[in-house]
């Protein structure tokens, strides 16, 4: 595995790795990109990166295959702005989005990831699971279809999933690789995110594990992620004051994520596009998770929990 040291990279890039200048494609490079992100996914809970739990098989192997970056560091510890830079290469101060969503609307002229590929002529499509990444914030900007997994019928929480997240990608990567033309797609995943509910018997593998300690911690009554934790996450989670419990349920999404990522990879390489597609893998920010008296959250402090996340480029045989 080769690792490279200090880096903070524009996903802006791939579009010169898939294409030569002018529109010309490089003799040795692949047709279309795959690129995942997980939401709230810190890099210092991935084995990949030296955490001691099971919590990310399939990103380790991807990571072995390929290229692993030991400092990508995001611009802005919040989906919405950070996501802005990497879709765009600017920087916050720059895009204006520094706020997490709302009325957080991206400006039109910032010119985006997808529509860098389709300049290029590569299908672009998205599914996306968090709302802060929606038409309405302008990130559906140069893509072809874009599937945004709240508005589908049933259960919100089942919509996000996920599996269902997955099982989505998995009918636009198989149209995708089906039609023979190089593509972008972008799956986003947001498992990860409080409040750390994955299916049962994930949280529970890592309750009584080898790394896991209790950590008695405060809670605080005005749902202030500072000193302690949230009075809403609290409640949530059943007047549970071990931040340990809280901890094993982060990571226990972490494997539930990792698990759903393995079945498109699988899905990937057994098409025909799978040895002609650079997979990226790239988090939007990471989560405090105690860390500096920051509790169950991101987006308040500048610290590497919530700016450090995983950066893996691979690509089959290459």
């Amino acid at each position: 595995m080769e690792r490279l040291r200090r880096l903070s990279v524009y996903l802006t890039a791939l579009p010169l790795l898939a294409f030569a200048p002018g529109g010309c494609r490089a003799p040795d490079a692949p047709r279309s990109v795959l690129l995942i992100s997980v939401d709230t996914l810190r890099a210092d809970h991935l084995g990949a990166y030296g955490y001691a739990r099971n919590t990310s098989p399939v990103i380790d192997r991807i990571a072995s295959e390929g290229v692993l970056f030991e400092q990508a560091i995001v611009q802005w510890p919040v989906t919405t702005p950070s996501m802005a830079s990497m879709f765009s290469g600017d920087y916050p101060h720059v895009t204006g989005v520094v706020i997490a969503a709302g009325d957080n609307v991206l400006p039109t002229r910032l010119f985006m990831l997808a529509e860098a590929f389709r300049q290029r002529g590569l299908h672009t499509r998205a599914v996306v699971a968090n709302c802060v990444l929606g038409r309405q914030n302008r990130f559906a900007q140069g893509f072809e279809v874009y599937r945004e997994l709240w508005k589908d019928g049933g259960d919100e929480e089942l919509r996000i999933d996920a599996r269902h997240v997955t099982d989505a990608a998995l009918r636009e990567l198989a149209q995708l690789a089906s039609a023979g033309e190089p593509f972008l797609l972008w799956v986003h995943y947001v498992d990860p995110h409080f409040p750390y509910d994955p299916p049962a018997g994930y949280a529970e593998a890592f309750v009584g594990d080898a790394t896991y300690r209790r950590i008695d911690a405060p809670v605080n009554p005005d749902d202030d992620p500072w000193r302690g934790i949230p009075k809403d996450r609290y409640e949530r989670a059943g007047e549970v004051s071990d931040l340990g419990r809280y901890i094993a349920a982060y990571d226990g999404e972490i494997r539930y994520t990792d698990e759903q990522i393995g079945r498109l990879i699988d899905a990937l390489d057994a098409s025909s596009a799978g040895a002609d597609t650079l997979l990226a893998l790239v988090a939007d920010h990471g989560e405090s998770l105690g860390e500096h008296d920051v509790y169950l959250n991101h987006g308040h402090v500048a610290y590497e929990e919530q700016l450090h996340v995983p950066l893996i480029f691979r690509w089959p045989d290459q």
